[in-house]
């Protein structure tokens, strides 16, 4: 049953595409094969050691602190993860988000490993349960290219790039045994000519497939030509 929903799926989302969106096919294909094998497919312990994560923040809203400069930014930063032990996950995110100060636009973007530590038991067995904590940090390398008015009212584009510092505590509100709606408070340091403290609220989602998900997940992705 399971294997006859997948591919019926997939073969719906991807019939004939032309040669040139032969990439756009195989990430169809991966992305509605997770989503129907993270659906369909329980797993005895989300965080334990040996586990996949996927997911990430769909919207992240935050305020730069900055004085005389203090704006909102809105973001997207899709992640993934593995665990190394049991509630404790290594993973990397990127991030790409606008930030509107004044007559200032900014483009932000970022890629940071992180490190996630749940609190609690690994796996949820009931409804009352299906809520675990986590509190995450990561560190890496972003940069920002702003574009502005300047004194005299000509446009004047700036980039620059720095080392990024974030840390922030979320829960995970499991909707299944694999698929978990994620809430987030977050701060963020970013360096640069000036430095940026930001701090902000993550909404998004995660996906935790075990080993064994992953692998039949990704067989079942794969383009035929392939298999």
């Amino acid at each position: 049953m399971y294997n006859t929903l997948v591919a019926s799926l997939t073969d719906l989302c991807v019939v004939n595409p032309p040669v040139g969106l032969h990439k756009i096919k195989i990430m169809k294909r991966i992305f509605y094969a997770t989503m129907l094998a993270a659906i369909a497919s329980p797993v005895a312990a989300q965080t334990s050691a040996g586990n996949f994560m996927v997911g990430g923040n769909l919207l992240t809203t935050s305020v730069n602190i900055q004085e005389d400069n203090t704006g909102f930014n809105l973001a997207i930063q899709p992640k993934a993860g593995y665990f190394i032990n049991d509630n404790l996950a290594l993973g990397l995110a990127v991030e790409l988000g606008i930030n509107a100060v004044k007559s200032n636009m900014t483009m932000n973007y970022a890629v940071t490993p992180f490190a996630r530590i749940f609190v609690g038991k690994k796996s949820i067995d009931d409804i009352p349960k299906r809520v675990m904590f986590f509190i995450e940090a990561g560190g890496g390398f972003g940069g920002r290219n702003s574009r502005f008015d300047d004194v005299n009212g000509t446009k004047s584009n700036i980039t620059t790039n720095g080392g990024i510092f974030y840390v922030g505590p979320g829960i995970d509100i499991f909707l299944s045994k694999n698929v978990a709606l994620e809430l987030g408070a977050e701060y963020r340091r970013i360096g640069g000519s000036p430095n940026v403290n930001r701090v902000g609220i993550n909404l998004g989602f995660q996906i935790f497939l075990s080993k064994s998900e992953a692998k039949k997940m990704y067989q079942e992705a794969k383009p035929e030509s392939e298999g």
